[in-house]
């Protein structure tokens, strides 16, 4: 199983099913520069998509970016890159409502 960390930083609140949708994997040390999606349905975990992240190089250091704008299947999610598993994340079209109300709600203080 790969280690849990946050190596890879990925939109916690989720993101929209049409909208850009791409991640950045911290370490480095990377042995490939493939990922994997992968939907928590039904009790399975079931991979919908596979692609190759993009070495972005910065202050001394490499970062790779990973984008998968094309899936737009509604669920729960995580990604495998570099030896990591991210954090649960969903592809939703109402995964910002949260906010939107915390926002909204600050004017009635």
């Amino acid at each position: 199983m790969p280690e849990f960390q946050n190596a890879i930083r990925v939109n916690h609140r989720g993101f929209l099913e049409n909208g850009a949708k791409r991640f950045i994997l911290t370490d480095n040390k990377a042995d490939s520069n493939t990922f994997s999606v992968v939907i928590t349905h039904d009790v399975k975990d079931i991979t919908v998509y596979e692609g190759e992240m993009t070495p972005v190089y910065e202050d001394g250091h490499t970062y790779y970016v990973g984008d998968f704008s094309s899936l737009t299947r509604k669920g729960d999610y995580y990604i495998l890159a570099g030896g990591y598993r991210s954090r649960q994340f969903v592809i939703y079209d109402g995964a910002y409502d949260i906010c939107k109300r915390i926002m909204l709600g600050y004017f009635t203080y």
